[in-house]
């Protein structure tokens, strides 16, 4: 993750959710944690970001493994 995803993640969780994935579940678990207490909030975007960033990273690994004919 780099740094301004992270200060995203932060300063404005939902938000941060937003720019990743749109308006989905994630983002608004992560608005009503927001609402219901700042950390919870902070520590579910963090935790989204990260699973996005780990998706895209396998996403491309397993695409170099498959067989050349498929």
């Amino acid at each position: 993750m780099n740094t301004m995803r992270i200060l995203t993640a932060i300063l404005l969780p939902p938000f941060a959710i937003f720019r990743e994935r749109g308006f989905n579940a994630s983002f608004w678990c992560s608005l009503m944690l927001t609402a219901l207490g700042v950390f919870p909030g902070i520590f579910h975007a963090l935790w989204v970001m990260a699973d996005v960033e780990d998706d895209a990273m396998n996403n491309g690994a397993y695409r170099n493994l498959s067989p050349a004919g498929s």
